[in-house]
């Protein structure tokens, strides 16, 4: 392993970390914070830790722009995911060597390994840019950015108290200093900096991946060895006979279910002892559970069948292939429950959630169907890799917390009923929706300071939803004082 990395990296390492303390701490997740993430990009890319490739620039670009995220969404239970994702992603783009599912499983967390070293890695590479600026450079820069500083001072405040517009200005542009955020500044400040020397040591020009020197026998080969001759392969028989039940037991399944996909609402009512939670909600998790185990089952059967001659290959292949299109129909089944349901109670950030997970399980049904149809399926670990990012990147294009809101303030203006509790928390994502209800509705049952106009954010708080949300309910509420409305069928609590 290096011991330290250029010194133009240490530099934008710590350049980055300080971009973060000043804008993240003390004030909402915004523009700020994406641009503190994009500095740990361009500090990362700025070692080289590998080779780039088509495959590493795409995951370091989703993983880019799920983090800048922060600075378009509201909802912190969608930021938290685009976050940790961004982490995994771009741990994949600097540290993914191979594509079968194992490799790219340690890429996603290869970072996490390489913390320890991180900050020492950064702090020596710090020292290498010293040596680059001479006393007697150093001095000069020092006393010319004290007399800027003084001049900044001198004529901002003239023109501060020359120009009421300009001196609220001068609060946006230059932070407050705050005794109190010091601890959560130094905090972030190592974070930032911790992560950008992880992500470059997680690279294999620094260490990670890199070939084993002579002699030396890491334990995972060892591990793989025995696994290669010590695996017992399952004969035809044990592979065709339960791939072959399964397959008429979903076959049997999909066409129970071909009835309730016809016949709609009558159809569930009519199911003795159901109600639409049994059916439609607990149904759905359960066939989705289905689908997902499935995919366990053919990565099982793929590893494990042997596969003497060609006929046999075809028919592992048709059977697989089999299950994969009677699950496609079985999440159908699954998106059509939910949507009976969704239809009677409305809309919330679970049910949006399980549309999201059941139609990215669907894609990744369809790709394995690709891949036995070719006969290879090398590239299927990256593609699906790829499938997710761009799940997540739609997901929080389609905007789920103001897609919940839309299909409620729809449901009331079919049927006057509302669940404002509800919608009251969800974040600002769903003003621009919620501003659509009548004046008196929204001041009676929307509280969330989500959705008050409030005062803008600072610049590091910048927040495209916030700022919508704001611009959708800045005309005043309505006076009326008409009774709020009630909602004489609730959601079901366990689902709210």
């Amino acid at each position: 392993m290096r011991a330290a990395g250029p010194a133009h990296f240490g530099v934008a390492a710590v350049g980055a970390g300080l971009l973060a303390a000043a804008t993240v701490p003390g004030g909402e997740l915004g523009l700020g914070a994406a641009l503190a993430c994009t500095g740990m990009a361009v500090a990362v890319a700025s070692a080289r830790p590998r080779r780039w490739t088509l495959w590493s620039v795409g995951m370091a670009l989703a993983a880019v722009g799920l983090a800048g995220m922060v600075a378009i969404r509201d909802a912190d239970w969608l930021i938290a995911i685009d976050l940790l994702a961004a982490l995994a992603l771009g741990s994949l783009a600097v540290a993914a060597r191979g594509e079968g599912f194992g490799a790219l499983a340690r890429g996603t967390t290869a970072v996490l390994g390489r913390l320890g070293a991180a900050t020492p890695f950064v702090a020596r590479s710090v020292a290498r840019a010293t040596p680059a600026m001479p006393a007697r450079r150093l001095v000069p820069a020092l006393r010319g950015l004290a007399f800027g500083g003084v001049l900044l001072a001198v004529f901002g405040g003239l023109f501060a108290s020359a120009d009421p517009a300009f001196a609220r200005l001068v609060p946006d542009v230059i932070p407050e200093w705050n005794l109190s955020l010091v601890p959560g500044q130094v905090l972030t400040f190592g974070l930032a900096v911790a992560l950008s020397g992880a992500l470059v040591l997680a690279g294999p020009a620094y260490g990670w991946a890199r070939p084993v020197p002579p002699g030396r026998i890491p334990a995972i080969d060892l591990r793989a060895v025995r696994s290669e001759r010590g695996t017992r392969r399952l004969s035809p028989v044990e592979w065709g006979v339960p791939l072959v039940l399964l397959n008429g037991l979903f076959a049997a399944f999909v066409a129970l279910q071909a009835a309730v996909l016809v016949a709609g609402h009558d159809r569930v009512l009519a199911t003795a002892g159901l109600t639409y939670a049994e059916h439609a909600r607990e149904g759905f998790g359960q066939l989705v559970a289905a689908a997902a185990l499935t995919l366990g089952v053919i990565a099982i059967f793929m590893r494990l069948a042997e596969r003497g001659r060609g006929h046999q290959s075809l028919w592992l292949r048709l059977l697989l292939g089999g299950l994969c299109v009677a699950t496609l129909a079985i999440l159908a089944s699954a998106l059509h429950r939910l949507g009976l349901y969704e239809e009677a109670f409305g809309y919330t950030r679970a049910r949006v959630a399980g549309h999201a997970f059941a139609l990215w399980l669907g894609g990744v049904f369809v790709l394995l169907l690709v891949a036995g149809a070719a006969r290879g399926g090398a590239w299927l670990p990256r593609a699906t890799v790829a499938l997710s990012a761009l799940a997540l990147l739609g997901l929080n294009a389609a905007n789920p917390d103001g897609l919940v809101a839309a299909g409620n303030v729809e449901r009331f203006e079919r049927t006057g009923k509302l669940d404002g509790d509800y919608i009251a928390g969800l974040s600002a994502d769903a003003a621009p929706a919620v501003a659509r209800l009548p004046a008196d509705v929204a001041a009676c049952r929307i509280v969330s300071p989500g959705y008050e106009p409030g005062s803008p954010d600072g610049w590091s708080s910048a927040n495209l939803g916030r700022w919508r949300a704001r611009r959708a309910l800045r005309a005043p509420s309505s006076t009326s004082d008409r009774a709020c409305p009630s909602d004489t069928r609730p959601w079901p609590a366990h689902d709210r």
